[in-house]
């Protein structure tokens, strides 16, 4: 599957992640790399259900931490993303992606609430 996301072929990644889900439903990285793939297609509501179980059967999976609030900021829904970007830098302090994407999230959280004064 990630050769295939790799290819550039995230139809035929989510495909075979699937498979494997079906064999093993309970493997927490096939629901982030199907999250990923979908996340790549602009399926951000899908994405986030994969997150969301990835979290689900490993709560300190930070990467899926990570990307559920990728996926949250994309669907412009930045708020959601907050706590998720800080259980991924509890988990990992050095995950300097995580830092610099909260720091963005929470820019765009303050300058919402500024408009929607």
């Amino acid at each position: 599957g990630v050769a295939l996301a790799r290819k550039g072929d995230p139809n035929a990644a989510v495909d075979y992640y699937r498979r494997a889900l079906r064999v093993i439903p309970t493997y927490a990285e096939a629901h982030n790399n199907v999250g990923a793939a979908l996340r790549v297609q602009g399926r951000y509501a899908a994405a986030i259900v994969h997150y969301t179980k990835a979290i689900q059967l490993k709560p300190n999976y930070a990467a899926a931490h990570y990307n559920l609030a990728l996926a949250f900021i994309h669907s412009g829904r930045p708020q959601l993303a907050v706590d998720h970007l800080r259980n991924a830098l509890e988990i990992n302090p050095n995950n300097t992606a995580a830092a610099e994407t909260l720091e963005a999230a929470l820019r765009l959280v303050r300058s919402r609430k500024l408009v929607a004064l």
